[in-house]
């Protein structure tokens, strides 16, 4: 049977919103990371800290940002780890 028009354009549409969806879940995702770090390390200000990162929309910069706050809690606790030798 053939495909109508409208049929195609529904497909399309539906494909549209499940790769929307799917990105809009990402980004949810890494906020959520992103805030438990960043809350464990500067608490007293969470609130501002709150309205940016949900403000952010690329994956990317919420990638960078969670991959900096983990290389830098690596770092202290290797920098520690080596004070602790001397």
């Amino acid at each position: 049977m053939a495909q109508t028009m409208a049929d195609y354009l529904f497909e399309q549409g539906q494909k549209h919103g499940q790769i929307l969806g799917k990105k809009r879940g990402e980004t949810r995702a890494r906020r959520e990371v992103l805030l438990r770090i960043l809350n464990l390390k500067f608490e007293d200000k969470h609130n501002q800290i709150i309205k940016e990162v949900c403000a952010m929309r690329s994956l990317s910069r919420l990638d960078t940002l969670i991959e900096k706050q983990l290389l830098h809690k690596l770092l202290m606790k290797l920098i520690g780890a080596i004070l602790n030798l001397i």
